[in-house]
């Protein structure tokens, strides 16, 4: 597998997610540089294009400001080839609706069907992503023709991504058993009621390794939605290479 990080930015660089991939020789490539930003949406766009400018076979989409890649390139094309070939695409999962920036209306009116499976790790979380180059192009490209107008003018690329996985027919399934990407998120607020957001008490943190002790598996990358709890993921990273 020819694989490398695709990531947006910009802006100045976060240090330590460049430095997380460097200290790991992944390949990378930076889009939008400069570029004026509108929205998270925007990054549907921004992928689409960024994605022809590159010939690797397998990319993995990622947030930067927030993300700290944990193991190499080849243990990352390995979980994917040994749990989920049957994907061309894997996406991130969160365990609560609270995490998904642009679910939460859907969700009061009862919408359940943007619930993927019967894991605790059900719910989409788009800043994490990989699979197939031309595959991606392809689901991108018809996600942005067909989207119907009210999932566009939210402004949130989220919601956009799991309407795609239910409507579109394309071979996209959900890092449900975190072997890939771990989400780490703190407790928040939504409409005045605090939303407490367990992920991160499912972690064993050891000089060695860090281990989801509810799915029992070692996630190769970590998302920390603003960067919650990543000095810990730091440390070890620090010290194990």
């Amino acid at each position: 597998m020819d694989t490398i990080v695709v990531y947006i930015e910009n802006e100045n660089e976060h240090i330590d997610f460049i430095h997380s991939l460097n200290l790991l020789k992944i390949p990378h490539h930076r889009l939008f540089e400069g570029g004026e930003w509108k929205s998270l949406f925007h990054k549907l766009e921004i992928y689409l294009e960024g994605l022809k400018e590159i010939d690797n076979e397998w990319v993995i989409l990622s947030d930067s400001r927030d993300v700290l890649f944990y193991k190499d390139i080849e243990t990352i094309n390995n979980t994917y080839t040994k749990h989920y070939s049957e994907y061309d695409v894997v996406v991130q999962a969160e365990d609560t609706v609270h995490g998904c920036i642009g679910f939460q209306p859907y969700y009061k009116k009862g919408m359940r069907r943007f619930e993927f499976g019967d894991s605790d790790f059900k719910y989409v979380c788009s800043g994490l992503i990989m699979g197939k180059r031309l595959v991606l192009i392809e689901f991108l490209n018809e996600l942005l023709q067909k989207l119907p107008s009210p999932w566009t003018e939210m402004g949130v690329d989220q919601p956009a991504v799991a309407w795609g996985m239910v409507n579109l027919s394309y071979k996209i399934g959900l890092d449900s058993e975190r072997r890939l990407f771990q989400q780490m998120a703190q407790n928040g607020y939504m409409d005045g009621k605090r939303a407490s957001i367990g992920t991160n008490y499912n972690l064993h943190f050891n000089k060695n390794f860090i281990k989801n002790t509810k799915t029992n598996t070692e996630p190769c990358v970590f998302h920390g939605a603003g960067n919650a709890f990543l000095s810990q993921v730091w440390k070890i990273i620090n010290k194990k290479y």
